[in-house]
This record gives C-alpha cells, sequence and structure tokens, in this order.
C-alpha cells in the first residue's frame, strides 16, 4: 500500500562483497548494506528494484530485481448530520464514512461498534451517552486502509441548582414576590463547551407546566409574572452546546404563590331603605367573608372617620 513501508533484503552475496541498490536503474544515495528499508511513499507502482553486489577489486557485478506493485490507499473521512457533531444522550445519530463501496470498521471510544448498527458506510446508533470517539477504518479491495475520527459530544446537566420559597400569600391584584436562586446549576460534556440555560415555568393546579415568556435568567424578579389565582412556579435548567440543549433538569423546589380568594365584600342593614330616625338603632351585616378573616368596622360620615369596631 502507498502507505506502507517496505524492507528489501539482498541474499546469496558472499562476504567482502560490495552492495548497491537501484530503484528504475538509478542508484539510491546511501544504500550500500545488504538491506534496503524503503520509506512509505518512496517506492512507485511498477517501481523494479535491483540489489547489486560487486565482488572484491570490482571484477564481477551480479544483479536481482523485483518489480513492487503499489496501491493507493483509500482516504477515509467521517462526517455526521449533527451540528457540530452534537446530540443530547441517547439520541439517534447517523455517522457516514467516506468512500462509499469498500469495507469499514467502526469504533465507539475503542470498542467495537455492534455490527446490526452499521449498514455499508453507515453507523446508526441510540447507544451514545457522553462525548464519545468515533473511528472508523476504511479498507479497499487491495487490503490497503485508512482510518478517520470525530468526537460526537454530548452536553448534560451535572447539578440542577435550586431555587428559594417565599412561602407567600399574596392579596388579589398584587404583584408576584421575587422567587431567587439558592444555588446555581452547572453542566458537563461537549469537551467542555456545555453552559447552562434557565428557563422560568408556571403551572395552576394539574395543568402541565408551560415556559413565562422572556425568563430565562437566574432569579424570577417580581412581578414578571400576573398572578391572578394560586400558581406553582419551578426553574427549568438545560445543558447546551453548538446549538444543542438537552438534559432538562427541573429545581428540586417547587414554589406555590397562594392567591387569597377575592372577597367581593358586601353590607346589609335592617333597615330596608337605609333611613332612620336619630333614636333608632341598626343592625349592618357584613357579608362574603371567609372564615378566618378577621373583622373591622369603620364609621365615617360625610368622608370623616368617627369610630373604628
Amino acid at each position: 500500500c502507498s502507505s506502507d513501508a517496505i524492507v528489501f533484503t539482498g541474499q546469496n552475496f558472499v562476504a567482502g562483497d560490495t552492495f548497491r541498490w537501484l530503484l528504475n536503474g538509478g542508484a539510491i544515495a546511501g544504500q550500500t548494506s545488504y538491506t534496503y528499508n524503503a520509506a512509505a511513499g518512496s517506492i512507485p507502482n511498477g517501481a523494479e528494484v535491483t540489489f547489486e553486489a560487486t565482488t572484491p577489486g570490482a571484477s564481477c557485478t551480479y544483479t536481482a530485481s523485483v518489480t513492487i506493485n503499489v496501491a493507493n490507499d483509500p482516504v477515509a473521512t467521517i462526517d455526521t448530520l449533527a451540528p457540530g457533531d452534537t446530540i443530547c444522550s441517547g439520541d439517534s445519530i447517523k455517522i457516514t464514512a467516506e468512500p462509499a463501496g469498500l469495507s469499514y470498521a467502526f469504533t465507539l471510544n475503542g470498542v467495537p461498534a455492534n455490527p446490526a448498527q452499521v449498514a455499508a458506510n453507515v453507523l446508526t446508533t441510540t447507544g451514545i451517552t457522553t462525548d464519545t470517539v468515533v473511528l472508523v477504518t476504511v479498507t479497499n479491495a487491495s487490503g490497503c486502509s485508512d482510518t478517520a475520527s470525530l468526537t460526537v459530544l454530548v452536553p448534560n446537566i451535572s447539578a440542577g441548582g435550586d431555587i428559594t420559597d417565599p412561602a407567600a400569600t399574596i392579596c388579589p391584584s398584587d404583584p408576584q414576590p421575587a422567587i431567587n436562586s439558592s444555588s446555581v446549576a452547572s453542566a458537563t460534556g461537549a469537551s467542555g463547551l456545555a453552559t447552562v440555560t434557565y428557563q422560568w415555568q408556571y403551572k395552576v393546579g394539574v395543568a402541565a407546566w408551560q415556559n413565562i415568556a422572556g425568563q430565562t435568567g437566574i432569579n424570577l424578579p417580581a412581578g414578571s409574572f400576573n398572578i391572578v389565582q394560586t400558581t406553582s412556579f419551578r426553574r427549568l435548567v438545560r445543558a447546551t452546546a453548538n446549538g444543542v440543549t438537552c438534559d432538562p433538569t427541573p429545581s428540586a423546589t417547587e414554589v406555590t404563590i397562594t392567591v387569597e380568594q377575592d372577597r367581593n365584600l358586601n353590607i346589609t342593614t335592617s333597615d330596608a331603605d337605609n333611613t332612620i330616625c336619630s333614636s333608632d338603632a341598626i343592625v349592618f351585616t357584613g357579608q362574603n367573608f371567609v372564615a378566618g378573616d378577621t373583622v373591622s368596622i369603620t364609621n365615617t360620615v360625610n368622608g370623616q372617620h368617627l369610630k373604628s369596631i
């Protein structure tokens, strides 16, 4: 093969003979031993290599020749359609070797690929869960081969971090209180390229979690979400590399902000038209409160505060 070195050894000479090696009739500089170590690429296809032995005193010269056939090595390449050769753990990926029409042997981190996952020059696998070196050996009909490799990158979340629960109960129309980070998340993999991205989410009752638009910071600032009923919040983190986002991991803590029931209070009186004599008593009855509420009564006349009970 064109990438092979080859050793030539002359035979049947006699002690005291001197030697030369010739390539296509021309002397090879510096080759005066009975062996010739030809480096890879130094012998062209179809070349005649000659071993020449000369007796002492240069009285006689003897030669032997051999013709060497050199087959070209394939030039192996390997590629994926994944952006930056990046996938999430367990995703299906197709890894294609070129040139087509030859023989292929794939390894993953040095371990031969499952033959059932190889079709011709394509390896399709869902078994890559961490950064993995994929190497292919491409061999042609002459037995000459070349190798090519790439690393499939897999970003992962190594620590999801957490958030602080403000344990808040708010009144209707009050702003959502701030929810702050108690520990940051971290990402690994993708040959050190993996970074952490954040997304705040909410849900009401047993509904599905939904993203809060624009809230991708480490904290959820006060008033970021228009909260009108009791609502749960969490922070989702993902590992990202080369535009591929993986391993969504929610915060261990889910925060529930309780919104008090709107009371829509009303007052009835014991007088039908709310007109009484100065000597009359009157009964005021508050309505639409909730058990456990505390009650205060404020008496005002024409906007002037007179008494609180």
